[in-house]
C-alpha cells in the first residue's frame, strides 16, 4: 500500500525520509506560497517524491467567479509548476475543470471533503477530469462492500484517510469542511463546534472509539485487497519525532502501543494526561471480524461486538473521562444558552 505523508516544510526532515516509505508528500502553505515553500517542494521532488499541493477548501466563498481570483489562482499554479509540484488536491468541481483545461501537466486528486461515497459519484468526478479520488472516510472506511463496489466501477487510484478518524456516519462531517474553509479567513478565532460535538459523543460512550473510521497500520493490506491504492497520513503540525513514528508505523505495517499515538484525535485532559488508551495489539483481527460478519456500520442493532471489544482494548480512568465529558458539555452549553439568554458569536443573521 502506497503512503501519502504530510509536509512539515522542513528540508532536513525530507532529507531523512526514505523514498521507500512514501510515494507522495502532501501539504499547503497556510499563509501563502513563499520562496522557502517553493524551495522545499524542489527538495521533495529532488528526493524522488511526488508533491501534492492542497487546494482543497470545500468553499471558495464565490470568489472563484471573479477575474481577480482566477488571475490569482493561475499565478499560484504557475509558481507551483515552476518549483516542480506535480499533483494537486481539490474539493470544488469548477477548480478541477479549470486546472485540467489550463494546467494539464498536473495530476489532480479529489479530496475527502468532496464526500465521494458511491460508485456513481466517483464516476462523475472522473468524467470531470480527476486522476485519483480520496473516498469519504466516514462512509467508506467501514463499509467494505461499498469500497469494493467503487473499486469495481472505476480504474483510477483510490485513497483512504488513515489517521484522521471521524465517527462512523458522522453528523458533523458535511459541515466541518466548510467551517475549516472559512476559519482561515476569519478575523477572530472561531470555536470548532463540530470537533467538540464529535468529542462529546466518544467521551460519553468509549465504544464509539472502535466504531470510528481509523485504519490501523496492520490493516493496510486488508484495505489494499479490497481495492484501496494509497493511505493518506495527516499530521503536518506534529513534532518531528512523532511524525517519524507515525510514518514508520504505517510503512512497517505494525505498531505496538496506544493507537491514539497515531490518531489526530483530541485525547488530552487540561492537565495534559491521556483520557483514553487503546491497546493496538488487542485489535488484531478486529477489522476482519467486522468484514466476516457483514457489518457496514449502517446500524448496530443487536450486535455488541464493538462494545465487547472496547471493554477489552480501551483503557481509561473513569473520573478523568467523566471530567473531560463534563468540560465538553459545559463548553457546548455556552453555544446553546436558554432562550432569551445572552448569546455569543455576534448578531443573528436573521
Amino acid at each position: 500500500m502506497k503512503l501519502s505523508v504530510p509536509a512539515n516544510w522542513d528540508d532536513a526532515f525530507i532529507e531523512s525520509l526514505s523514498p521507500q516509505k512514501a510515494a507522495e508528500v502532501r501539504g499547503k502553505a497556510e499563509a501563502g506560497l513563499k520562496a522557502r515553500h517553493a524551495g522545499h517542494i524542489r527538495a521533495v521532488r529532488a528526493k524522488g517524491f511526488s508533491f501534492n499541493y492542497l487546494l482543497d477548501e470545500a468553499c471558495l466563498d464565490n470568489r472563484e467567479w471573479g477575474r481577480n481570483w482566477q488571475r490569482g489562482i493561475e499565478s499560484l499554479l504557475d509558481r507551483l509548476a515552476a518549483c516542480g509540484a506535480d499533483r494537486l488536491t481539490v474539493s470544488v468541481p469548477y477548480l478541477l475543470e479549470l486546472i485540467k483545461k489550463r494546467f494539464p501537466l498536473f495530476k489532480v486528486n479529489v479530496s475527502g471533503s468532496a464526500h465521494i461515497d458511491c460508485a456513481a459519484r466517483a464516476r462523475l468526478w472522473l468524467e470531470l477530469g480527476a486522476d485519483s479520488l480520496t473516498l469519504s472516510s466516514v462512509r467508506v472506511n467501514r463499509d467494505f462492500g461499498l469500497l469494493k463496489s467503487i473499486r469495481a466501477a472505476v480504474s483510477c487510484e483510490l485513497r483512504l484517510s488513515a489517521n484522521t478518524p471521524g465517527l462512523l456516519n458522522c453528523p458533523f462531517s458535511f459541515h466541518h469542511p466548510f467551517f475549516g474553509a472559512h476559519r482561515s479567513g476569519a478575523k477572530t478565532a472561531l470555536f470548532d463546534y463540530d470537533l467538540a460535538g464529535c468529542r462529546r459523543i466518544y467521551l460519553c460512550d468509549p465504544a464509539m472509539l472502535l466504531k470510528a473510521t481509523w485504519i490501523r497500520p496492520e490493516d493496510a493490506g486488508f484495505y489494499n485487497r479490497l481495492g484501496a491504492d494509497m493511505l493518506e497520513l495527516s499530521g503536518s503540525s506534529l513534532p518531528e519525532e512523532r511524525l517519524k513514528i507515525l510514518i514508520d508505523a504505517y510503512y512497517q505495517g505494525a505498531y505496538r502501543g496506544n493507537l491514539f499515538d497515531l490518531l489526530l484525535w483530541e485525547n488530552k485532559t487540561e492537565a495534559g494526561k491521556d483520557v483514553f488508551r487503546v491497546d493496538n495489539a488487542k485489535l488484531d483481527g478486529f477489522i476482519e471480524k467486522l468484514y466476516q460478519s457483514g457489518c457496514n456500520g449502517a446500524a448496530c442493532g443487536e450486535c455488541r461486538f464493538c462494545d465487547e471489544k472496547a471493554r477489552e482494548a480501551v483503557e481509561f480512568d473513569e473520573e478523568e473521562r467523566l471530567y473531560a465529558f463534563k468540560r465538553q458539555e459545559d463548553i457546548l452549553k455556552e453555544l446553546l444558552p436558554p432562550r432569551g439568554g445572552e448569546r455569543c458569536g455576534g448578531d443573528s443573521p436573521w
